[in-house]
């Protein structure tokens, strides 16, 4: 089934909440160099706006290829009933039946829970299972559920270790059965390489903020609060830290795979913290202080972010084609935030490497048509299952007239290790998400 002709090196970088417009006006300021090579070096666009505007459900979209009915996640958090797992959205049409004090009390009793979101919630196998089932090499670092991390030719730090206290877990010996990481050899790395985010030196604090050493003591001291950027920073910079070191580490010490994918997500909690303090966007509840501490904090973490961007792609091979996206962007929203759940701002997609076409913007594509057009990219057959399409307007057209779309009827449904439901993790999760206003 592989082509061998056809099979190139891919990476597929997610930057959560990346937003064009800002990308614009940091490129003219010629702030962002290497993302603007990038976009100038392949082609780029925006993506369709996508409903509803929640990470978990595009994410998941954008790495089966699939819509939310098929690939079975509609919200970061689920039900377990007994010992069975219900969606959301099935819970919030019981609940217009009447049944909400039953509810409430079977809450109360312990006989429905709420869990945040697993792998094995995931009805459709993701596009790293889709290259390991063809004997292709993979590597994942902290993509939407990817815990429980399975078995893979390669390797997978799943999105749960920022999560886990592992020096005091690692101590215990539990490490088999909470399954953070595959091989289990890199469980040490692991340890040595997430950034603790009480213990981030003054000078990082002071690289995105005018902010002297007291106001950095209140800042690590400060507990998690809904879209404030005092309790966040610490988080939103050691979760992105980590992902880096993670995988420069797994670049120096692993043949690159043939599929890479690591996900970064501070933009996204940035974006909702700091951008109301940008000059641009002030309203009568910044004061200048603010304005004077905070204003270029957005712009500088989008330049650190481009810097990241920069160090790890030039450690890949030179034949791997790049693929940048984010899932939505940022707009101020009709109660005055910054957001994307109301207005729904497009996700962007940006291709670069060899056999891709230079200079194009992409009209109306789609997050569907992320995981077609790497399958095609990486050599292997598009499912007919699915609801994208290859972006064959990205691709030069003696590649495509040499490699055309092959195609197959199904990969067939997951056939995954049974990971636990529930984890130690799950409540910090669920305090994370609720302090990021996901959960209620």
């Amino acid at each position: 089934m592989n082509n061998s002709s056809n099979c190139k090196k891919l990476l597929l970088i997610a930057i959560d909440g990346l937003s064009f417009p800002l990308l614009q006006k940091w490129f003219a300021m010629g702030d962002l160099p290497f993302l603007e090579r990038l976009m100038e070096g392949g082609c780029y666009g925006l993506l369709k706006p996508f409903t509803p505007s929640n990470s978990a459900v595009i994410w998941t979209s954008i790495i089966t290829g699939m819509n939310p009915r098929k690939h079975g996640i509609d919200s970061f958090i689920y039900y377990k009933v007994g010992e069975r797992i219900v969606r959301k959205t099935a819970i919030k049409k019981m609940l217009k039946c009447g049944i909400r004090p039953l509810f409430r009390w079977l809450q109360k009793k312990e006989y429905v829970r709420d869990v945040p979101f697993s792998l094995s919630m995931v009805q459709q196998k993701m596009l790293w299972e889709l290259f390991a089932q063809e004997d292709r090499s993979v590597g994942v670092i902290n993509w939407w559920y990817s815990w429980p991390a399975c078995e893979v030719p390669g390797f997978i730090i799943s999105d749960r270790v920022h999560y886990w206290r592992l020096k005091e877990r690692g101590k215990n010996g539990s490490l088999p059965d909470t399954h953070l990481v595959y091989p289990d050899s890199l469980f040490d790395e692991v340890v040595k390489s997430i950034v603790d985010p009480l213990a981030l030196p003054v000078d990082v604090y002071q690289q995105f903020m005018k902010v002297d050493r007291r106001e950095i003591e209140t800042m690590r001291n400060c507990h998690y609060k809904r879209h404030q950027l005092m309790s966040e920073f610490k988080y939103l910079y050691s979760m992105d830290e980590s992902v880096k070191k993670l995988a420069l580490y797994c670049l120096k010490e692993f043949p690159q795979p043939d599929f890479l994918a690591f996900y970064f997500r501070g933009i996204d909690i940035i974006s909702h913290c700091a951008l109301k303090y940008d000059s641009c966007n002030r309203d009568s509840h910044v004061t200048d202080k603010e304005i004077e501490q905070f204003g270029d904090t957005v712009h500088e973490y989008y330049c650190h972010i481009d810097r990241i961007l920069k160090e790890l792609i030039e450690k890949v091979s030179v034949d791997t084609t790049v693929m940048v996206v984010s899932d939505h962007g940022f707009e101020k929203e009709p109660d005055g935030r910054f957001g994307h759940r109301k207005t729904k701002p497009p996700g962007l997609l940006i291709l670069n490497g060899q056999n891709v076409r230079t200079g194009l913007r992409v009209e109306n594509a789609s997050v569907y048509d992320i995981t077609p057009t790497l399958l095609y990219l990486g050599g292997l057959p598009v499912s007919k299952e699915m609801d994208g399409v290859v972006l064959t307007e990205c691709v030069e057209e003696i590649f495509l007239q040499n490699h055309p779309i092959q195609f197959i009827e199904s990969y067939g449904s997951p056939l995954r290790h049974k990971g636990p439901v529930a984890h130690d993790s799950d409540e910090e999760i669920k305090e994370r998400l609720r302090a990021l206003g996901y959960l209620e």
